[in-house]
């Protein structure tokens, strides 16, 4: 039996990844935006 991943199975693994890590760097950007708000809120008061 051969455990080296296939073409295909690494293709997959490499779309999987690649579409976690856009979500997970929108989800950055957006705790950055709101962080950057807080501040600028909390200064202007």
């Amino acid at each position: 039996m051969n455990s080296l991943p296939s073409s295909v199975e690494r293709e997959n693994l490499g779309q999987f990844l690649l579409e976690n890590l856009q979500d997970i760097t929108d989800k950055l950007n957006q705790i950055v935006t709101d962080s950057d708000r807080i501040i600028l809120d909390n200064l202007l008061q």
